[in-house]
């Protein structure tokens, strides 16, 4: 896990980034996942675009309002994961892909699959302290990918 959130970017093939925060990133089990949080603008453009491979198709029952910070939890390609193990580009430690230029497929929007969009739900004054309560849906890639 990510010590601290990282800001970093995602991107579309026409090369146009995505600001993000890097809240978690792990390789294990042959998989990579990382989960992210974007504002509700950045939000925005990942649903009506269908960035990340969230197709409407895909999606299971839940909404988000959208009018807060989302956190997604997404996985790294599965094909993509192999390829790039067998030629030792695959990047499996957070920093290495902090630290990856626009063109590495691993920051390519088109490379990862969503599985999880959750925000924090308001609660009343008496019931902050005792923690969060986030709300959202899932997708159909989490089954896919456990």
């Amino acid at each position: 896990m990510t010590a601290h959130a990282q800001p970093t970017e995602f991107y579309v093939p026409v090369g146009v980034g995505y600001p993000v925060q890097l809240l978690d990133y792990k390789h294990e089990n042959g998989r990579i996942s990382a989960v992210i949080e974007v504002t509700p603008s950045v939000w925005e453009t990942i649903d009506m675009v269908m960035l990340f491979n969230l197709t409407w198709n895909n999606r299971n029952e839940g909404s988000v309002s959208g009018e807060k910070p989302l956190e997604i939890t997404m996985m790294f390609s599965k094909e993509l994961y192999k390829e790039m193990k067998a030629s030792g580009t695959l990047l499996t430690e957070s920093s290495s892909f902090l630290a990856a230029g626009k063109d590495h497929p691993m920051k390519s929007t088109t490379n990862w699959y969503i599985t999880t969009v959750t925000e924090e739900v308001d609660l009343p004054d008496h019931h902050k302290a005792m923690g969060t309560v986030r709300q959202g849906f899932t997708t159909k890639w989490k089954e896919e990918y456990q």
